[in-house]
């Protein structure tokens, strides 16, 4: 008894032996708090979260093996699918440039064509000087009709309006030049 007694009226030393025996306890124990710091952004792991895995069930392990050749599967039909689209697109490019070449090519033979007929009607001299100027004046109205209908397949004044004209100054502001290489004066 005489133990208890000492103890019991010595009671606040006995809480700084207990408490200091407690935290020594504690930190021995394995668990540390976590820190308060900045978690790493995947580059090193924390030493301090032990991962474990369950241990998985050959069933469980032939369904998940299943579902990765399934996720392989649908990824190879796409990787499939986005080349064949790829390629659907180049094909259908190329085509169009082959067919604006083709348009090309027979509009310069055309006027091949036409420049040649106008030479040799200019080298027959044998026709009368009233003939000769109506064929002049067909030429040019003939060429004047088509400079018409090629001018007015790339600018038609109907469909300009004041709308297409603010948007035409826009794409002029954004595509020209920076304001540092034409400054204000």
């Amino acid at each position: 008894m005489n133990i208890f007694t000492f103890l019991l009226d010595n009671i606040y030393i006995v809480i700084i032996v207990g408490g200091f025996l407690l935290s020594l306890l504690g930190k021995s124990g394995g668990q540390k708090k976590p820190q308060n710091r900045m978690p790493t952004f995947g580059g090193e792991q924390e030493p301090a979260a032990p991962k474990h895995k369950p241990q998985l069930s050959p069933m469980e392990l032939q369904q998940q093996e299943q579902e990765r050749q399934e996720q392989q599967r649908l990824e190879a039909q796409r990787r499939e699918q986005q080349r064949l689209e790829q390629q659907a697109r180049q094909h259908a490019l190329q085509l169009e440039r082959q067919a604006e070449y083709e348009a090309r090519q027979r509009e310069q033979e055309l006027e091949q064509r036409e420049a040649e007929a106008e030479a040799k009607r200019l080298e027959l001299g044998r026709r009368t000087p009233a003939i000769q100027s109506l064929d002049t004046a067909a030429v040019v109205k003939q060429r004047s009709k088509r400079t018409a209908t090629a001018s007015s397949r790339l600018f038609d004044s109907s469909r300009v309006n004041a709308d297409e004209l603010r948007k035409a100054v826009v794409w002029a502001e954004v595509l020209g030049p920076p304001r540092a290489k034409k400054p204000y004066r």
